[in-house]
């Protein structure tokens, strides 16, 4: 089966879960984190808790401006690691 975002034109690629959060990767290779953020596991400032899937827009033009694309993405307890594919590694 295939699953698509709310709303959105993008299919999910890749889910994974931590201790108390979730991330998305996607098609066009962007993130999206939901679920507790009190260690900022999700990677979005001033939110404890967040209900729904929200893309991380910040990260996401960084690696487009540089022509980077998320092709791993793992997750961990109360953190992310991705690795694109000019092999540069991102965690928070």
């Amino acid at each position: 089966e295939e699953y698509y975002l709310k709303k959105k034109d993008e299919k999910v690629q890749r889910i994974e879960l931590g201790s108390t959060h979730y991330v998305i990767l996607t098609n066009k290779g962007n993130i999206y984190t939901w679920g507790s953020n009190i260690m900022g596991q999700c990677g979005i400032e001033n939110e404890i808790f967040i209900k729904e899937p929200k893309p991380l827009e910040a990260f996401h033009d960084e690696l487009h401006k540089n022509n980077e694309n998320i092709k791993q993405l793992s997750v961990g307890y109360n953190y992310n690691i991705v690795l694109t594919n000019k092999n540069n590694i991102y965690g928070w």
